[in-house]
């Protein structure tokens, strides 16, 4: 019949077993050509052809990358089930003030737990800084317009910088610290720490009897010595009287804050580095992973309180003795 459109039997009224016809058909070498053949219609089934195979090509690499995620995620997950009757732990790796080893505890009483985690703190430590009141800053001197001296100064820095072993030899001239040192009382800490108030007891206990794995504690360890302001005072007229001219800041550093995690399979799974890694691989992951994270996981904060006992004249009267103006504290051929 004139003016008759052909018909095509491939292309019209494909079915899905032709779909997968046309996957696993070649297409041959000349579908590279401009025109592999003189028919349109042969021409748009090969070009069909070539696009169900992409397809199906892109389905399958999204499939297998798929899968090898989701088996890895089960290994890791496999891997995170630990089966001692360890309930909570400390990793030191994430707890970077404190020098403890991994700390265990097995039971969700709160006497148990303090008994295992609220240890006497090891970063006590008096600060003495002594800095020169001669010092003048960078950005003072750039305000000033003092050029001359802020070229001056920015090139002893970058060279100090540089000569990292002649840093530590000699005090840079740029440098105003003149001496900064630490005075070590974790000999001197009770090893008898306490809940700061009752409101912390209620918050341990809520924690124990909770059912979030990705809620953590962090026990912070405060140290209290109510004369240390009196020692600062001693130390600051002692190095006048020595000599020093310069400024003198005196701290008491004694803090240590402990993060205590349950020993749970999603809460180690969670935290593993590996995991985040496969989230960051999965390219998408992130974008359902970030807000769980931020919707579950809990920081439970915990004071406790631990005191320094000691002579303090005679702490004081070794103390004074090795006292010096110019590295702030050597140690006395005599020590107790």
């Amino acid at each position: 019949m004139a003016g008759r459109k052909p018909q095509n039997p491939i292309l019209d009224g494909e079915s899905s077993a032709e779909e997968i016809f046309r996957m696993s058909d070649g297409v041959g070498s000349l579908t590279y050509e401009r025109s592999p053949t003189s028919s349109r219609l042969m021409n748009r089934d090969f070009r069909r052809r070539l696009e169900v195979q992409d397809t199906a090509t892109l389905l399958l690499l999204v499939s297998v990358f798929a899968f090898t995620l989701l088996l890895s995620s089960s290994i890791l997950y496999r891997v995170a089930e630990d089966p001692s009757p360890v309930t909570f732990y400390t990793d030191p790796k994430y707890t970077p003030t404190a020098i403890h080893s991994r700390l265990t505890c097995s039971g969700e009483d709160p006497e148990v737990f303090l008994r295992s985690f609220n240890t006497q703190p090891q970063t006590a430590q008096l600060r003495l800084i002594g800095t020169s009141r001669d010092y003048v800053e960078w950005r003072t001197l750039l305000r000033q317009c003092r050029l001359r001296e802020f070229v001056t100064h920015m090139q002893q820095r970058m060279a100090s910088n540089m000569t990292r072993r002649a840093r530590r030899a000699a005090r840079p001239a740029w440098d105003p610290v003149m001496f900064d040192v630490f005075l070590d009382l974790s000999p001197f800490v009770t090893s008898d720490g306490r809940l700061s108030t009752e409101a912390d007891a209620e918050l341990l206990e809520k924690h124990l009897s909770g059912n979030n794995p990705l809620e953590v504690v962090m026990l912070r360890k405060q140290v209290e010595w109510p004369d240390w302001e009196d020692i600062a005072t001693n130390i600051k007229q002692r190095l006048r009287a020595l000599g020093f001219e310069g400024d003198l800041e005196i701290r008491l550093e004694a803090r240590e804050d402990v993060l205590i995690y349950r020993n749970l399979p999603w809460q180690n799974f969670v935290r593993s580095r590996l995991t985040q890694a496969l989230v960051i691989i999965s390219l998408v992951g992130w974008i359902f992973w970030t807000p769980y994270l931020w919707l579950r996981m809990k920081t439970v904060r915990i004071d406790s309180t631990f005191t320094i006992q000691l002579d303090l004249n005679r702490y004081w009267e070794h103390l004074s003795e090795g006292l010096s103006p110019e590295t702030g504290f050597q140690v006395p051929s005599a020590t107790f």
